[in-house]
């Protein structure tokens, strides 16, 4: 079963949303920046294997550029690091895009939960 969570990096001013598969390694992952919450990074491991698989490696080099990078390790842990914090699926969708879709900013739920 998927895990979502959230964490808040002050001195970065940076929201980080994850998504770990059963096996805790990243699925998907969200950053937001700033008071605006200015998208950063919204990496999903389907779209990076479906590129990896059926594209050459300029495009999936130029994903990574664009949308960022998933963790290479299990983030199994994350409830130790600070402030992190378990949150539901439909929050973990309401703070960014969805498979194959363009990126669409929800600030309402990130600025709630910067705290």
């Amino acid at each position: 079963m998927a895990t979502w969570f959230r964490l808040y990096d002050a001195d970065e001013d940076l929201c980080l949303y994850f998504e770990a598969g059963a096996d805790g390694w990243a699925t998907r992952r969200v950053e937001l920046r700033g008071v605006d919450l200015v998208p950063v990074a919204a990496a999903n491991l389907l779209e990076v294997l479906e590129l990896r698989d059926h594209d050459d490696l300029v495009s999936l080099q130029q994903y990574k550029q664009r949308f960022g990078v998933l963790a290479e390790a299990s983030l199994d842990g994350w409830r130790q690091w600070p402030g992190a914090q378990e949150i539901t699926q439909p929050e973990f969708e309401r703070c960014g895009p969805r498979p194959g879709q363009c990126w669409q900013k929800q600030v309402e739920l990130a600025v709630e939960h910067r705290d």
